[in-house]
């Protein structure tokens, strides 16, 4: 029991150490630092934002107070602003207070050191079949955001990728600083900045966190999950229409998102794009033909009352 017990405490110093490490080979940025010179005017302007900058000096001044005050917004919206306001006002008064800020100046991936420490803090205490299995969870989460042609909701995402809702839920719950998550759940999710897909897909990325994305493994994920959507769903006359010479603009809106849901307009529309980009395209081929053997007509169908028949003539040139 006490070498058990020691082994654990070796390993949680072990990760520990391992972050610092990772913490302390950061690249500083270049002007980052709240009395910079090429950002000494960037501060809050006379009489804005007083009643957050009040409830900050409360929470200085504290001996009560948490150890940490979150501002948590999107980019642009004067986090850095208000840091340095506050900074230089801690300053004048105490001199204490270490240097903090943003910069508009940014080297390369520095902006998404964030998720490559993430990846490295997930799975300290991970190891074998456990740890694999939390990887992938969230690579195809994760790695289907970034990829995907257009950004879905995370119910329609869960039934494009078979994957639960509340497994989705649990994979965004530590890239809510990267990703924009609407409270909105009929809201779609989608990166903040190129950056992070940029450094989730650069082949350079394995080295630094296992949370690398592998482009055409997702795209094949997506391709097949695509046409298992359409296989499930399409159908001879979706929209229980009429008759066959009703036109598109007769066709009720309601009818068309009751009857062909977001995750089927993204795979009539998008499957053949992450095909061809798949890891093995010709193998998936074979799928599509299958497929298409099946439910050409009706995929034409639901295209026509999509508004996107023209990507059937793409798709085809494509194939």
């Amino acid at each position: 029991m006490a070498m058990h017990s020691t082994d654990d405490h070796v390993k949680r110093i072990t990760g520990l150490i391992d972050r610092k490490i990772d913490l302390d080979k950061l690249q500083i940025t270049k002007g980052a630092a709240f009395d910079s010179y090429g950002i000494q005017h960037d501060e809050c302007l006379q009489g804005t934002r007083k009643e957050l900058l009040q409830e900050i000096d409360h929470w200085v001044e504290s001996p009560n107070g948490k150890c940490i005050f979150w501002l948590n917004d999107i980019a642009g919206t004067g986090k850095s602003t208000i840091s340095r306001t506050v900074e230089k006002h801690l300053k004048k008064e105490r001199s204490s207070m270490a240097p903090c800020g943003e910069s508009k100046e940014r080297s390369s991936y520095t902006g998404v050191a964030i998720p490559a420490l993430m990846g490295r803090t997930l799975l300290i205490k991970q190891s074998g079949v456990k740890r694999n299995k939390l990887i992938e969870a969230h690579r195809g989460v994760i790695g289907t955001i970034i990829i995907h042609e257009s950004p879905l909701p995370v119910a329609s995402l869960s039934r494009l990728t078979g994957i639960s809702k509340e497994s989705i839920h649990v994979r965004l719950e530590l890239f809510h600083s990267i990703l924009s998550i609407p409270n909105d759940k009929t809201k779609p999710i989608r990166p903040f900045h190129l950056s992070f897909r940029d450094f989730l897909l650069h082949p350079d990325t394995p080295e630094k966190t296992p949370l690398w994305i592998d482009e055409k493994e997702i795209h094949q994920t997506l391709a097949v999950q695509c046409l298992k959507v359409m296989q499930h769903k399409l159908r001879k006359n979706i929209c229980n229409l009429p008759g066959d010479g009703t036109e598109r603009g007769e066709v009720g809106l309601n009818s068309v998102s009751h009857h062909l849901s977001l995750e089927l307009h993204y795979a009539c529309r998008y499957w053949a794009q992450h095909l061809i980009q798949s890891q093995d395209p010709i193998t998936e081929m074979v799928n599509a033909f299958s497929f298409l053997k099946l439910h050409f007509l009706h995929w034409v169908e639901a295209t026509g009352i999509l508004g996107i028949i023209s990507e059937v003539v793409k798709i085809i040139n494509i194939l």
